[in-house]
């Protein structure tokens, strides 16, 4: 067993030992120590999808696969930023907090709720400034016509509002407003 120590990259900080032709060592013949301790505990190879997570040199712990690895990473950034390992973070506020008072959305989005309702306001908001995202340009040239509207539906040469059933004609010189 050839170990050379070896650092791979400025973000890896995890010892490598050189064997190559091991199962689990990259295309240069480096495997992870921690792997190696693990198998020498277990008496057998590590085998995919196994992940070892390692909290230190001494707590190493064999997880089933990616997904609980993350989780376990997960918890440990909770309990280091809160003080509570099973609190989550508001993708909004950026806020651990209590999973009573998070919502899990089905796409695994976890926020509060007044920070949902707050970022939809704001989104809202932005998209009434530019007329419901028509062009900055063209926003200028409605609001010199006094033309208010809510909403728009927008073909290649005109606009329909969808309120008054008013047509915009656009042309490259001109605006033409039929009602």
């Amino acid at each position: 067993m050839n170990s050379d120590n070896h650092h791979h990259g400025e973000q890896e900080k995890h010892i490598r030992a050189r064997i190559v032709g091991h199962h689990r060592s990259d295309k240069y013949g480096y495997v992870f120590d921690h792997i190696l301790k693990i198998e020498q505990v277990i008496g057998k190879e590590l085998t995919l999808p196994h992940v070892v997570h390692h909290h230190d040199t001494e707590q190493l712990v064999v997880c089933e696969n990616q997904a609980y690895h993350m989780f376990l990473h997960q918890r440990q950034r909770a309990l280091k930023a809160c003080g509570h390992a099973s609190w989550l973070i508001c993708v909004y506020c950026h806020r651990y907090d209590d999973p009573i008072n998070i919502v899990n959305s089905k796409t695994n989005k976890k926020y509060h709720i007044n920070c949902e309702r707050e970022d939809q306001r704001i989104r809202y908001e932005r998209r009434k400034k530019t007329h419901y995202g028509i062009n900055s340009s063209l926003c200028g040239i409605l609001d010199k016509l006094q033309i208010r509207r809510i909403r728009f539906t927008i073909n290649k040469k005109e606009i329909t509002c969808k309120r008054c059933l008013a047509v915009i004609e656009i042309t490259e010189q001109s605006v033409k407003v039929d009602q």
